[in-house]
């Protein structure tokens, strides 16, 4: 059965996602409760879950890079603070 799942799923992988989700719902992949129905189930569940997962991690990537942003940011508002009060105590 593991040779004949990989053949579904290279096909799978030939067709692309939108082509399967449409022959999915048009039930081309069997019903409820067929292999080949869980099998394509399987496939379009892993591949949800992987656009979900690079989504996270590009999020997480943006927030860190907005936090070293912050971070410049406040240390720059610091030294201008720091330059105002030197030239009104210097005048």
């Amino acid at each position: 059965m593991a040779d004949a799942d990989e053949i579904v799923r290279q096909e799978l992988e030939n067709l692309g996602e939108d082509a399967v989700r449409l022959k999915h719902a048009q039930g081309q992949w069997g019903t409820p409760g067929s292999r080949s129905y869980a099998l394509v189930s399987e496939w379009l569940r892993k591949g949800a879950e992987a656009r979900a997962d690079a989504k996270t991690s590009e999020a997480i990537a943006l927030a860190r890079r907005a936090n070293t942003i912050a971070k410049i940011a406040t240390s720059i508002a610091i030294a201008s603070i720091i330059v105002t009060i030197i030239i009104a105590v210097v005048m």
